[in-house]
C-alpha cells in the first residue's frame, strides 16, 4: 500500500486539509506519542498526514502505476504543498516484501520519477520481512 507522507515541525496538517482535495488516511501531530501503546515513550517531532495512494499488492510495479495516476490528478496541489515553507518532507513510500534472493533491486518507471520530481516529492522503498521469512 503506497502512501503519500507530508510532514513538518511547524506544519498544521488539520488547517491545510480543510481546503485540500487530498483525503488523509491518517493525521499525526508533533508532541504525541510515536506508539500509542507507549504513551510515555518517544514523541513525534513533526506534524503531518498520510494519504493512501495505492491499495495494490506489495509489488512496486502495481503501486507505481497507481502512483503515476495519483500524481497526474494531484500534481499541481502537490507541487504547491511541497513548496510551503512549513512543509519539510513530502514523499511517496512504497512498501515491498523482502524476497529470498541474493540481491534485491527495484525499478521506478521514468514516468513516476519525472512526475514526482516536478511535484517536489521524494521516493522511498520500505522493505518488510514477511511472515515465514527467516532472514
Amino acid at each position: 500500500m503506497c502512501v503519500l507522507r507530508v510532514s513538518g515541525s511547524r506544519f498544521d496538517p488539520q488547517g491545510y486539509l480543510r481546503t485540500s482535495k487530498l483525503r488523509p488516511s491518517s493525521v499525526f501531530l508533533a508532541g504525541t506519542p510515536r506508539l500509542m501503546a507507549k504513551p510515555d515513550g518517544m514523541k513525534l517531532t513533526r506534524s503531518g498526514f498520510t494519504v493512501t495512494v495505492s491499495d495494490a499488492a506489495w509489488t512496486l510495479r502495481d503501486q507505481a502505476q497507481d502512483a503515476c495516476s495519483f500524481l497526474a490528478v494531484h500534481e499541481a496541489e502537490l507541487a504547491t504543498l511541497s513548496s510551503l515553507p512549513e512543509v519539510e518532507d513530502v514523499r511517496l513510500d512504497f512498501p515491498i516484501e523482502k524476497r529470498d534472493v541474493l540481491t534485491q533491486s527495484e525499478y521506478f518507471p521514468s514516468e513516476l520519477v519525472r512526475a514526482a520530481g516536478r511535484a517536489g516529492i521524494g521516493l522511498e522503498i520500505t522493505i518488510y520481512l514477511c511472515a515465514g521469512d527467516e532472514t
